[in-house]
């Protein structure tokens, strides 16, 4: 299923089952996940800068920001592009002609 959360004890197993020598197929049906997924995680692990034993002695958190970098829940520029357009929706708002355009929502307590 796309856009599924994976916890980080899945990704894990994958890479210490890659690690001992298993196929991904394998991997796949011992998990219980898509073939395609195992690989993605794989690859991923391949091209990031540590190496499988330094990614598998991370935390949740930093295994994550690792293996994902640039999703929105690690990713500083996605809160700066919110802080553009609460910004930019206020000065439209402000304006003579944007007095009909309401302003989207804004990060709470950011904005």
């Amino acid at each position: 299923m796309a856009g599924k959360i994976t916890s980080m004890s899945t990704i894990k197993q994958v890479l210490i089952m890659h690690r001992n020598g298993m196929s991904n197929r394998k991997i796949a049906s011992a998990l219980s996940i898509d073939k395609c997924t195992v690989n993605e995680y794989v690859r991923k692990a391949k091209t990031c800068n540590l190496s499988l034993k330094a990614l598998l002695l991370l935390e949740g958190p930093e295994l994550e920001a690792q293996m994902f970098a640039g999703n929105p829940a690690t990713d500083t520029r996605y809160v700066e592009e919110q802080l553009r357009v609460c910004d930019l929706a206020k000065a439209i708002k402000s304006s003579t002609y944007g007095l009909m355009v309401s302003t989207p929502p804004c990060i709470v307590g950011i904005a």
